[in-house]
């Protein structure tokens, strides 16, 4: 399970995740996500700074989360991505939709 700290205010809330972005450790986090969207957020903010890797289904969980927040005019941005991953995003043109900020 990714370790996390989880911040609401208003109907923002900040995932700071704690080690890298693979599936083995994303169940905890799947369901944050989806229990904060279904209880009224609309914008999900992600930091990966402490991430060194991505793996593909961690991808398509951000996917997604864009995905659903999407028909609520919501968005996902996601903070402090490392080179590679916000490059790896960069080629799989997903800063096209969503935010990506590297660090």
């Amino acid at each position: 399970m990714t370790s996390f700290i989880q911040n609401q205010k208003g109907d923002t809330a900040s995932f700071f995740l704690k080690g890298d972005f693979v599936q083995s450790n994303t169940n905890g986090l799947r369901q944050a996500l989806l229990d904060s969207i279904k209880n009224g957020t609309t914008t999900i903010k992600i930091d990966l700074n402490e991430a060194n890797c991505i793996d593909s289904p961690s991808i398509g969980l951000l996917v997604s989360v864009h995905n659903t927040l999407k028909p609520l005019a919501g968005e996902l941005i996601v903070n402090r991505a490392k080179q590679p991953i916000a490059e790896l995003f960069s080629v799989l043109q997903l800063d096209k939709r969503f935010k990506v900020n590297a660090s």
